[in-house]
C-alpha cells in the first residue's frame, strides 16, 4: 500500500476532472490524500460524497498571461507549494500526483522533495487553442523529465512533444485511455429509426467549445430540412444558448439544460456534435458512440485513433463554416444507412476495448 497524495483544481467538472475522481476511485486501495485550489465547484463536491481525505490549498493553475502567473506565483502559488511540501513530509508521502497540464505546483513540490511524480496529462496541444503561455514551456518541460508522465492519447503524446522540443527517450510514459461512464440505454437503440433527427451538444458554454458554430450552422440547416431539431446540454448553456439563438429558431425545435443525465440526453438525441477547438479525447464522444448515436467530432484532437472516419464517426474542421453544414445535410439526408452502419460498427469496436477494467490495471501498475 502507497502513500498518494493527488492534486487538482475544481470547476465546472470537465473531462480533466471526471478522470482525476475515477483515477482516485482506481487507487483507493491505498492511503490517498487530495488537494483541491477551491472548496467550489464539481470536483471537490464530489470529492467530498465518496468521502475522501481533502484539504484546500488555494494556488492558481497555468494560463496564457505570464504576468498573471509571475504575480500568483509569487503571492500565492510560492506559498502553496510550501504547504504542500510540509504536508508532504509531515505525512510522508510515497507519490505526487497531478492531473491536467496547468496543475504544476504538485511537480516544483515533488521535486524539491524528492519525491516521484506521476503527471495525467488530459490537454492537447492547438495552434488555434493554448493551454499555456509559451514562456513556460521551460517549467512544464523540466516537471515533464522529471515526472512519470500518463498521456491519454498517443496524439496528445506526440502535440506536447513537438510543442516542447522532446524525444519520446526524453521522457517515462504510458499512454492509458480514459475510462467511460456506464450509460443506461434501450436493448434495441441501435436499431432504432427516426424521422426526426435530433442533433445535440453536451459540454459547459465557452469559447473552446465552440457552440456557436453548431447554432449558426443549425439556423442555416433548418430553413431546408424541417425535420430537424436541436438541444444543448452543459453549465451556462441556457442563459449563453437563448442569447445567441434570440429568434432565430423556433422555440418548439430547441431544448436547452445547464445540467441532464447524460443518459437521459442521450435518449433525446440521435446526432452528437462535438465542435471544440481543442479536445484531445473526449469521453463524451465515446459515450455517444456506446449509446448507439451518430458522433460528429471536431479534427482538432486525437480520439480518430480509435473513431475511424466514416467507419465510426464524422470529422469536422472547427475553423470551417461549410464542413459541418456538410456534414450535417449528409446524415439527415441518410440518416437511416448511416445510423445502422455507424452503430453497429462502433457496438462491435467498443465491445473489445474493455476501457474500465484496463484503466484501473494499468494506473495501479503505476504506482
Amino acid at each position: 500500500m502507497k502513500k498518494i497524495l493527488m492534486i487538482s483544481h475544481s470547476s465546472r467538472g470537465g473531462g480533466a476532472e471526471i478522470i482525476f475522481l475515477k483515477t482516485a476511485d482506481a487507487l483507493k486501495k491505498n492511503t490517498l490524500k487530495i488537494i483541491f485550489n477551491s472548496k467550489e465547484g464539481f470536483t471537490v463536491k464530489k470529492a467530498e460524497t465518496k468521502k475522501f481525505d481533502i484539504e484546500i490549498i488555494n494556488n492558481f493553475i497555468l494560463n496564457t498571461s505570464v504576468v498573471k502567473v509571475i504575480v500568483r506565483f509569487i503571492f500565492w502559488n510560492s506559498v502553496s507549494i510550501f504547504k504542500l511540501m510540509k504536508i508532504i513530509q509531515k505525512e510522508k508521502f510515497d507519490y505526487i500526483y497531478s492531473g491536467s497540464i496547468v496543475n504544476y505546483i504538485g511537480g516544483i513540490a515533488a521535486i524539491l522533495t524528492r519525491k516521484k511524480h506521476v503527471w495525467h496529462i488530459h490537454e492537447m496541444d492547438n495552434v488555434g487553442y493554448q493551454w499555456f503561455n509559451p514562456k513556460f514551456n521551460f517549467l512544464v518541460r523540466y516537471i515533464l523529465k522529471y515526472s512519470t508522465v500518463i498521456f491519454v492519447s498517443d496524439g496528445v503524446k506526440n502535440s506536447w512533444l513537438k510543442r516542447l522540443s522532446l524525444k519520446e527517450s526524453d521522457l517515462e510514459y504510458e499512454i492509458i485511455y480514459n475510462p467511460i461512464k456506464k450509460l443506461n440505454k434501450k436493448k434495441d437503440y441501435f436499431n432504432a429509426k427516426n424521422k426526426k433527427i435530433t442533433i445535440g451538444c453536451a459540454g459547459g458554454f465557452c469559447k473552446n467549445k465552440n457552440q456557436k458554430f453548431l447554432i449558426e450552422t443549425f439556423i442555416e440547416l433548418q430553413k431546408k430540412y424541417d425535420n430537424i431539431f436541436l438541444k444543448l446540454a452543459g453549465d451556462e448553456v441556457v442563459n449563453e444558448g437563448k442569447r445567441l439563438i434570440e429568434n432565430k429558431i423556433s422555440k418548439k425545435k430547441y431544448s436547452l439544460y445547464d445540467y441532464t443525465d447524460i443518459s437521459i440526453f442521450f435518449s433525446k438525441i440521435d446526432i452528437l456534435v462535438v465542435p471544440s477547438y481543442s479536445e484531445a479525447w473526449p469521453l463524451v464522444a465515446i459515450e455517444a458512440a456506446s449509446f448507439g448515436l451518430i458522433p460528429v467530432l471536431t479534427t482538432e484532437g486525437s480520439i480518430n485513433e480509435l473513431l475511424k472516419e466514416s467507419e465510426n464517426a464524422f470529422y469536422i474542421n472547427p475553423y470551417n463554416s461549410t464542413e459541418l453544414y456538410e456534414v450535417l445535410e449528409n446524415i439527415i439526408i441518410n440518416y437511416d444507412r448511416l445510423k445502422s452502419s455507424i452503430s453497429n460498427n462502433n457496438k462491435k469496436l467498443l465491445e473489445k476495448c474493455e476501457f474500465n477494467k484496463k484503466f484501473e490495471k494499468r494506473i495501479n501498475s503505476i504506482f
